[in-house]
């Protein structure tokens, strides 16, 4: 009997800390090319990019809050801004 292997539900279940069962809908401003990456790479299906007035982007996009998306967030340093109401922003200042 062959083992199946998937991925998908490999990593829902917390492999490499990309899992986690908690869903945020996760806001925020972006600078310098992310808002373009992120056109390019969306985060989720339910992504939303809108341009600003100033150059930046706003991004929405329903995410699972992991570890992995807050160190990726704060990789990105003063290149994105959470938007209000979201409890990140004590962990990427």
């Amino acid at each position: 009997m062959a083992l199946i292997f998937d991925i998908d539900r490999w990593l829902a279940e917390g492999a490499l800390g990309f899992g986690g069962n908690q869903r945020i809908r996760l806001r925020l401003r972006a600078w310098e090319g992310v808002g373009q990456l992120l056109t390019e790479t969306p985060l989720a299906d339910d992504q939303l990019v809108e341009d600003a007035a100033d150059g930046s982007q706003q991004i929405s996009a329903t995410v699972l809050d992991t570890g992995q998306l807050r160190r990726w967030l704060l990789s990105l340093g003063a290149r994105v801004e959470p938007l209000a109401g979201q409890d990140l922003e004590p962990h990427l200042n």
